[in-house]
């Protein structure tokens, strides 16, 4: 190992440790100081600090608090930092000028003093050339253009204890046995963060244009949700002076992938983003019914349900949308003469020209929204040109002796609230029964519009009817926000209808997204997008295709790719076991058997089943033998301990490093559910099957 990597490595851990004792002294001093500083003005304000400078105190407070979790962000990432200070290298020479040495790690380390850099933040545009570069002739955009020069050199390291135990140069950028040392470790509750083994194609996703929607697309385990993280990480770095963590919304149809994700972005030194499901939707827009979520819809949609899937299938039919459409294009609004003291203020033909003189690109709330505005004005002209006039009839109707002014002002309020109900009650609010009119009028099945009046009058509503209904609130314009998030990021996009992306497109039209789809994994194709060009147009997105995949080994790998019907995405080389089949008659005492005989390094084993009936059943039989399992069977469920048994709609995006399959017979009545359930597995995967008599 050369001399001089050891003698870097201890200049850079030097810098660290003093780093981290002057980061820990502001810390405790600014701590200190904020406590002292409320605790005199609470003790000289003992009547809850009303008068005074209350405000401008608080403030001081906060802000050395807001220091005092910085400081403490900061220790997190230079503690890791302490034992792994870097893991790349990337020797540039830009035309024109000498060689410089790149180091790649998780932070920027710069001494303030002289200015040099240690540690490059693997976000910053040079370090693209690690991750997308090779030798020889290369280029990357910085913000004061595109700079070209020779790479000459790609170094990696691995440390253990804060001690460089390799180092190597690559031709290409990530080294495969890098790569195959990450991935043959432990799962994790959590999502790892990936920054050493970032993949060229990956990069190139993460790295996307800052301000376009882009649609990732690719096979299970190809990093798609990590590249997901690490590309909202990059954008909060390369945006930090327009962007912060509460303008990024993360969204998503399961609770526990939330759960999953979470951690990531502190572990790279940002702040959490916002998420929420998308049922949080229904209770933001439709606040008074309760409605049922996705995975109800899905299971019952996978165990047969013939008369739901008769429902679904009527409810997002693509002509009863067409039909919606039309309905919302002609629909009429409805407006009346508005008069006082027998004179016309506004007439209603007047309110109709003006709204139809606004453009019909706006939705039908923004143009009653501008209509009231314009409105507001004609009553003010009215109430100005008619003073006299008016004054003297409420004198004749009032006491001579009441002020005239006030009369006057409010009679003009008095009007002025009566136009607003007129116009904004235009279109109702609750656009509910406006969507039981439309389906009653286009459904031809009597019994299905009758069981809809039948939830509507319980207050209830299916996932379906709910969509159709929000899809009407948000086309009228009764879903716009005032601060609506810059970015969004949609994992497993290819498990939301087309209606739903429709919805989620009027409510952000403004917002850039970043949409993660395997467009196998649509377990039910009735309620997914398998379409990948109809789910970028929506967007406007542009696409990006990943063709490898990472996740399992490679016996595993090929073994679920039989399921798929022309495959054509590779399988990192790393070796492994094919997967155990087995044939019982136990099915719960064998996988019990089964798991207690997984390593005791394995974090991670889930039973996967098909629905969450199933996983229940099954539960009940496996808790037995094992009694710390955990059932995970909702949307709401979290991830916990060691073994968890969940059906496999609930287990998009998560992986195991063992996966046991205890009703394998099953798996050829729906291939898609076959490759879902088998690319789970990180390292073992256990079929069983009923024992033949």
């Amino acid at each position: 190992m050369e001399q001089n990597e050891q003698v870097y490595l201890q200049r850079v851990q030097s810098y660290i440790d003093s780093e981290i004792e002057r980061i820990t002294l502001l810390q405790k001093t600014q701590l200190r100081e904020a406590r002292s500083e409320g605790l005199d003005y609470s003790m000289s304000n003992p009547y809850g600090a009303i008068y005074g400078n209350a405000t401008e105190v608080q403030e001081a407070i906060e802000k050395k608090m807001e220091t005092v979790n910085r400081c403490l962000s900061d220790l997190d990432i230079l503690g890791r930092m302490r034992n792994a200070p870097y893991f790349g290298r990337v020797d540039f020479c830009e035309n024109g000028r000498s060689e410089e040495c790149f180091y790649v790690g998780l932070r920027s380390l710069t001494d303030t003093d002289s200015y040099f850099v240690y540690v490059y933040d693997w976000r910053t545009p040079v370090c693209s050339l690690f991750y997308a570069g090779e030798i020889g002739k290369a280029s990357y955009d910085a913000p004061m253009g595109t700079i070209e020069g020779e790479i000459t050199r790609i170094r990696q390291y691995q440390f253990e204890n804060g001690n460089l135990s390799a180092c190597w140069d690559a031709d290409l950028r990530i080294d495969d046995s890098v790569l195959r040392n990450v991935l043959s470790g432990a799962s994790g509750d959590r999502l790892k963060v990936i920054v050493c083994s970032i993949q060229r194609e990956q990069n190139r996703c993460i790295r996307f244009d800052t301000g376009k929607s882009l649609a990732v697309f690719g096979p299970a385990g190809c990093g798609k949700t990590s590249i997901g993280m690490h590309r909202l990480a990059w954008l909060l770095y390369e945006l930090r002076t327009s962007m912060v963590s509460k303008d990024i919304l993360l969204f998503t149809n399961n609770v526990a992938f939330l759960n999953y994700v979470s951690g990531v972005l502190p572990d790279l030194g940002e702040e959490e983003v916002r998420s929420c499901l998308f049922t949080s939707l229904f209770d933001l827009f439709l606040p008074d019914y309760d409605v049922s979520d996705y995975y109800e819809q899905a299971e019952a949609l996978l165990v047969g349900d013939a008369h739901r899937s008769h429902h679904v299938a009527t409810v997002y039919d693509p002509s009863f949308l067409a039909y919606v459409d039309r309905c919302l294009d002609l629909m009429n609004c409805r407006f009346r003469d508005v008069t006082v003291y027998g004179e016309t203020v506004l007439s209603a033909e007047a309110l109709q020209k003006r709204y139809d003189a606004f453009a019909s690109t706006l939705s039908v709330r923004a143009r009653l929204n501008l209509l009231f505005d314009w409105a507001k004005d004609e009553v003010d002209d009215f109430f100005i040109v008619n003073r006299i006039d008016l004054s003297k009839k409420l004198l004749e109707q009032y006491d001579i002796y009441d002020p005239v002014q006030k009369l006057m002002e409010n009679l003009k309020n008095s009007v002025l609230g009566n136009v607003e109900v007129m116009i904004r009650g235009a279109v109702a609010n609750d656009t509910v029964p406006l969507y039981y009119r439309f389906f009653r009028a286009w459904c031809k099945d009597k019994t299905l519009v009758d069981e809809l009046a039948h939830r509507m009058g319980n207050r209830m509503l299916l996932f379906e009817d709910a969509l159709m209904a929000l899809y009407i609130n948000a086309k009228l314009g009764g879903c716009e926000q005032e601060a609506p998030p810059v970015h969004i990021l949609l994992d497993e996009a290819q498990d939301f209808c087309v209606l739903q992306h429709k919805i989620l497109r009027l409510i952000y039209p403004k917002t850039v997204f970043t949409l993660l789809a395997d467009t196998n994994q649509a377990l039910v194709p009735q309620l997914n997008t398998t379409d990948e060009v109809q789910l970028a147009e929506i967007y406007g997105a542009r696409t990006m295709k990943l063709g490898k995949s990472y996740r399992a080994t490679k016996q595993l790998a090929e073994f679920s790719k039989q399921f798929l019907d022309g495959a054509d995405y590779e399988v990192f080389d790393r070796e492994g076991s094919e997967p155990f089949v087995y044939h019982t008659a136990n099915a719960a005492k064998k996988t019990a058997e089964i798991i207690g005989n997984t390593p005791d390094s394995f974090n991670s084993v889930c039973v996967l089943v098909n629905t969450a009936a199933d996983a229940a059943k099954f539960h009940k039989k496996l808790v037995r033998y094992i009694p710390d399992c955990i059932l995970a069977n909702t949307a709401h469920s979290k991830l916990g301990g060691r073994v968890t048994v969940m059906p496999v709609t609930l287990s998009k995006g998560l992986e195991f490093d063992a996966v046991v399959i205890p009703f394998a017979d099953t798996l050829e009545e729906n291939r898609r559910v076959a490759y879902m359930m088998t690319t789970r597995a990180l390292h073992e995967l256990h079929l069983l099957y009923k024992k033949k008599d």
